[in-house]
């Protein structure tokens, strides 16, 4: 998704910029509160974007998806990294009107506090058939790799002497007790329940500037995707957008045989109770975006 909107028309590269995360995260684990947390969120967007201005921190690592390198306009990047008036490239980023991007995680339920920060944002959630969810972030270790592996980058919270993820404080005891596999679908509850009541609690506008997007949706239909980003960020998508569509794999004609093959490898795994849940949390999918990969 990171990698459709950036090329569109005075949209920027996006940046994976972790800070955005861990602020919002403190902030809904009490550690910090509400007025804090906005005014460093405020500040670190404001030098990330300052330093995404004049080409700082340019990622050119051609293997990350992040990279400029990636962008049909990557040249422009490389321009501005060039370029000795600092001055003039922040005019020129104002009268162009370019809309800074970020990719951030499992950050939808704090969308009171980016609402507070930036009142005229707009937040594009992708979602994904839980079976696939649950498989993908099984497979990346996201069951047993807080406060293991440190490569994760992610925020913990120590529990007598374990490290867990802040959304299981109030389980804590439970999820240690938990296979990898089983705490990946017990916290996937957990996060889709506290998103829905965040939501719930915004303002009608609010809401109206949250688009949701199926991964399937992406896959099967992605010209239909497409219209729809151009429609909700009011912008249209560069000359030679279409060739994306090859480079980022969306072709699918049918997600059935993957998406069933990867549920058999979880029930193979995981605990009676977690596979009922999956299948709660897959029928509620398919009632709110009405799709099943597995028709």
């Amino acid at each position: 998704m990171g990698k459709l909107l950036s090329n569109f028309s005075g949209v920027e590269n996006f940046l994976a910029y972790e800070p955005i995360e861990q602020i919002a995260h403190l902030a809904h684990a009490g550690v910090m509160d509400h007025a804090s947390a906005v005014a460093l969120l405020r500040l670190n967007l404001d030098v990330a974007i300052y330093n995404h201005i004049l080409g700082r921190n340019l990622n050119t690592r051609t293997s990350d998806s992040s990279s400029v390198n990636w962008a049909l306009n990557a040249q422009e990047y490389h321009n501005r990294a060039s370029e000795p008036d600092t001055k003039a490239l922040l005019q020129k980023f104002k009268s162009d009107q370019r809309q800074p991007l970020f990719m951030t995680h499992e950050c939808l339920r704090h969308a009171n506090v980016f609402f507070s920060v930036a009142p005229q944002i707009r937040i594009i959630e992708t979602v994904r058939h839980p079976y696939d969810l649950a498989y993908s972030c099984w497979k990346r270790g996201w069951g047993d790799r807080h406060g293991v592996d440190p490569l994760s980058f992610s925020l913990t919270i120590k529990h007598n002497d374990s490290a867990i993820p802040p959304y299981a404080v109030d389980w804590a005891d439970d999820y240690l007790k938990l296979a990898p596999i089983d705490r990946v679908i017990h916290s996937f509850r957990i996060l889709r329940i506290a998103t829905d009541e965040a939501l719930e609690r915004l303002q009608p506008e609010q809401r109206d500037a949250i688009l949701f997007v199926p991964y399937e949706r992406l896959q099967l239909n992605p010209e239909f995707v497409v219209r729809r980003l151009g429609d909700f960020i009011k912008s249209s998508p560069l000359p030679g957008f279409n060739t994306l569509f090859e480079r980022e794999k969306l072709t699918a004609t049918s997600l059935r045989e993957e998406v069933a093959r990867r549920y058999a490898e979880i029930r193979q795994h995981a605990e009676p109770q977690s596979l009922e849940i999956l299948a709660a949390e897959a029928a509620a999918y398919t009632e709110r975006y009405d799709i099943d990969p597995l028709a």
